[in-house]
């Protein structure tokens, strides 16, 4: 009886961790991949603006299936760009260095379904908005 509940106790520990190591796996399910700017860049947004009042600026482009990040000749850090969701936010850290003459564009990878309800972009530990949010539907 006693290896009994011994058996049986080993099987909770198992499980318990087994459950908290699956919700770990799916809070990391959204991540941001670097893609090429040059088809996001040929948006009539990009095209049609003054290069003047694209620079230094953070876009969020949205069609019906993706979501990209365009940072406009910011100077950001491209080693220091990481996101994370908490309580249904999708929050993006960006760190600025460096000269601002690249364009980035980041997709938005969400292996299984969409996990968070809205962005926040946090640059250099400050909050800060998004210049626009561009449809390309």
């Amino acid at each position: 009886m006693k290896k009994f509940s011994k058996i049986i106790g080993i099987f909770i520990l198992m499980s318990i961790f087994l459950v908290g190591c699956n919700s770990n796996l799916d809070k990391k399910s959204t991540s941001l991949k670097e893609v090429n700017i040059s088809s996001i860049k040929d948006n009539n947004y990009f095209t049609t603006t003054p290069k003047e009042e694209l620079e230094n600026k953070a876009f969020l482009v949205e069609n019906s299936s993706d979501q990209y990040i365009v940072f406009y000749k910011m100077n950001i850090d491209k080693e220091n760009i990481s996101c994370d969701v908490k309580n249904s936010i999708l929050q993006i850290n960006v760190k600025t260095s460096g000269n601002a003459e690249n364009t980035y564009a980041y997709k938005i990878i969400n292996p299984k379904e969409k996990n968070y309800e809205s962005i926040n972009l946090i640059k250099d530990g400050e909050e800060v908005a998004f210049s626009s949010v561009i449809n390309v539907d």
